[in-house]
């Protein structure tokens, strides 16, 4: 039998961020997935009992779900100063990646950075340094989509790449062993160099 999904379970599994790194003969692409709602079994999401800000997400959720960005931005404001008024981190972590991606989604960037270094400050905080070396890049991101290419850049790997070294996210990456993480890093800052005209150092990435 499945095991049954908690309240918690589901906030902590609904949204995630994936990338994509080096395809066909050096074609390098690296992109933030949009938000991704996690999958629950048919009605336990239905008979789950929302109360406060866990309402709040979920009624966010919904409003996501049905295309009204902006009203989905607004109960995950209203969810993250109650989770901040509570002391509960690891759940406003979650919504400000949320309001981070959402925001982005709606043309907002420099808001989406905002919320990104939100996140990543209090991540250094609680001492999560390799979620940071994630949310570095997808922070990174912003910028190059912002053609701040060289802010891109000095998040991802302020050095040579051969000793990208902390508190840039491959640097993190692989002082953690993340693997995942370090290609995604490297996949973005080969895409900042591209859109830079930076050809010979892209070509660094995909040999």
């Amino acid at each position: 039998m499945r095991r049954r999904v908690t309240v918690r379970r589901l906030l902590s599994v609904l949204f995630l961020s994936s990338f994509t790194f080096c395809l066909w003969l050096g074609q390098l692409t690296a992109t933030s997935t949009p938000v991704n709602l996690g999958q629950v079994e048919v009605g336990q999401a239905a008979n789950a009992q929302f109360s406060g800000p866990d309402q709040l997400v979920q009624q966010g959720v919904n409003a996501y779900r049905a295309g009204d960005y902006r009203s989905a931005i607004a109960s995950w404001q209203t969810a993250l100063e109650d989770y901040q008024g509570e002391g509960d981190r690891p759940n406003a972590a979650i919504v400000l990646e949320n309001l981070a991606r959402t925001t982005q989604q709606i043309g907002q960037s420099d808001q989406s950075i905002a919320y990104w270094q939100q996140v990543i400050t209090m991540q250094q905080q609680a001492g999560e340094l390799q979620q940071v070396g994630q949310l570095l890049t997808e922070q990174a991101q912003v910028y190059s989509s912002l053609g701040q290419h060289w802010q891109a850049i000095a998040l991802l790997c302020n050095t040579p790449i051969a000793s990208c070294t902390q508190p840039t996210a491959v640097g993190i990456a692989r002082t953690y062993g993340d693997r995942e993480g370090e290609a995604a890093a490297l996949g973005s800052l080969g895409e900042a160099y591209r859109l830079r005209g930076d050809y010979d150092e892209r070509s660094q990435f995909c040999k």
